[in-house]
């Protein structure tokens, strides 16, 4: 709750204080809005490989009776690369599964103190201590040159580990940008964008 009271206080300084600040806090919203945006897309492109590596597995199994040893556990790691580092531009652009039976029928000002109240009781929490195992795990596989097992291959865990927390940071912090701006409309009023 004391958070909460700082935040608006803090909003209320960029407001009140002729704008410029506040000018410059959404610019540097956008400029994360980008930022997450061109790592989503870039990684996107990922499926192509994807695609190259599961019809090559399966033309050499059903066709020739041999099994790729490396194509499960690389089209795993480049989906999940994929899946993780677009997760934020999904955040973004309010792609994550919601339930909006209510929701959609509040006002404006109602949706952000809404998801202020649901970030600061589960999306903060929750981040941070998954933020915080992710990373024990990723020093721990590095340190250990952990490998997966499951397949013949055996590749190195870390880099999946790796990006998985990249990809939880960003999420992480375009959360924190929805509440920025949640905080925003919420102390001003008026539509949301």
């Amino acid at each position: 709750m004391i958070y909460m009271f700082l935040t608006f206080l803090v909003i209320n300084n960029f407001i009140d204080n002729g704008g410029q600040k506040m000018k410059s806090l959404l610019r540097t919203l956008d400029y994360i809005d980008k930022f997450h945006e061109y790592v989503a897309k870039t990684t996107a492109w990922l499926i192509i490989p994807v695609f190259i590596i599961m019809t090559y597995e399966v033309i050499m199994r059903k066709g020739f009776n041999n099994s790729l040893i490396w194509s499960h556990e690389m089209s795993y790691f480049l989906c999940s690369c994929m899946i993780m580092l677009g997760m934020a531009y999904v955040l973004k652009r309010k792609g994550h599964i919601s339930i909006d039976v209510l929701y959609n029928r509040f006002p404006d000002r109602v949706k952000a103190a809404v998801d202020i109240f649901f970030f600061l009781l589960f999306f903060v929490p929750l981040w941070y201590f998954g933020i915080k195992i992710m990373s024990y795990y990723l020093v721990d596989s590095y340190v250990g040159q952990d490998k997966d097992y499951w397949g013949r291959w055996y590749p190195l865990l870390w880099p999946l580990k790796a990006w998985t927390l990249v990809g939880a940071v960003m999420l992480f912090i375009q959360g924190v940008v929805e509440f920025i701006r949640d905080a925003i409309w919420f102390v001003k009023g008026g539509a949301r964008s």
